[in-house]
């Protein structure tokens, strides 16, 4: 028997959450932070976590942001605020990337996201008709199906990228594993624009890397926080421990957040299980709105009770309250 490989161990229980501010207390999106050679950026709330294990803080007693130079201490200290002598503006572009997953087991939710995308779209239009939206497309497979990656570039026009996902199929695959690390590098790969703005990755798959490719996730994690794009997996039918540990260090390392099918999505085959102490279930088209409404307004965005299909666990504005008996694993 084939041994594994082992999974990437990536340090995330000890990071610094900096708080960037303007002058009259408002969040600061895509603020510059230097942190010695290293740039990474706030997000739409003004936030940004930096890891020791990814961000090479060694030996760094002071950050730089938008040219202002703080003295901070990584080992002692967990959180700060900064507030600059500048004024916030109003986020005016959003760079949305899908990368998904082909095989043959990804069909229902391929079919779900082209009948579902214009009306999605057309709903964050209509509350921020002000904001630039561009749309990009990549599909990955696995060695020996048609394609390994296949990648359409980025267009601000609805209907082109509704017919480019309603025109794909999804086929092939075989083994578990597929070439998830080739699709997430071609889509950072993309001419990403948004620099006023956001930039979003949702990766739509149900299946790890190959054991031979996990060693690259990492420096795909560096370069996402390079590039300030944020990760969102979807988790789909399928998908297993491997696959969801993966998922949810590529969300919390790039300032996103893990997502994931239930049963009651009635989308795909059975789904494992959530190993979260507490959720809650909406539709996912709703999900993808408030994510986006999050991002543009640098305010999380809850579901509403209209929306809510059923809430598991003490559940209140992101923050979990688990009961001592709780599976905490998240």
């Amino acid at each position: 028997r084939k041994k594994e490989t082992p999974l990437p161990f990536i340090s995330t229980k000890k990071r610094l959450k900096l708080k960037v501010l303007d002058r009259n207390g408002q969040a600061v999106n895509r603020a510059k932070v230097l942190v010695g050679s290293t740039t990474r950026y706030t997000n739409s709330a003004g936030t940004l976590h930096l890891f020791p294990s990814v961000d090479d803080t060694q030996n760094i007693d002071s950050i730089t942001i938008v040219n202002q130079v703080v003295p901070i201490n990584f080992d002692t200290t967990n959180e700060k605020t900064i507030t600059i002598n500048n004024v916030a503006t109003a986020v005016k572009s959003l760079d949305l990337m899908f990368v998904i997953d082909t095989t043959g087991s990804m069909s229902d939710e391929m079919e779900y996201l082209a009948k579902e995308f214009e009306s999605i779209v057309s709903n964050i239009k209509a509350k921020y008709p002000d904001v630039n939206i561009r749309f990009g497309l990549t599909l990955y497979k696995d060695k020996g199906d048609d394609y390994v990656v296949k990648d359409f570039a980025f267009t601000s026009e609805t209907q082109k990228m509704k017919e480019q996902l309603a025109a794909q199929s999804a086929n092939g695959g075989g083994d578990y594993p597929e070439a998830m690390d080739k699709g997430i590098q071609k889509g950072l790969d993309a001419s990403w624009a948004a620099e006023d703005g956001v930039r979003i990755m949702f990766l739509v798959a149900d299946a790890p890397p190959h054991d031979e490719d996990m060693k690259k996730m990492l420096p795909l994690i560096k370069e996402a926080r390079d590039k300030a794009v944020r990760i969102y997996p979807i988790g789909a039918s399928g998908v297993a421990e491997k696959a969801e540990f993966i998922m949810r260090h590529l969300a919390l390392l790039t300032e996103g957040r893990h997502l994931f099918l239930t049963d009651d999505s009635g989308i795909g085959n059975s789904h494992e299980e959530p190993k979260v102490a507490c959720y809650q279930v909406t539709r996912l088209d709703q999900l993808i709105r408030r994510v986006l409404e999050s991002e543009l307004s640098g305010k999380r965005v809850e579901a509403t009770k209209d929306e809510l299909i059923r809430t598991v666990g003490s559940y209140n504005n992101g923050i979990c309250t688990p009961s001592k008996s709780s599976n905490t694993n998240n």
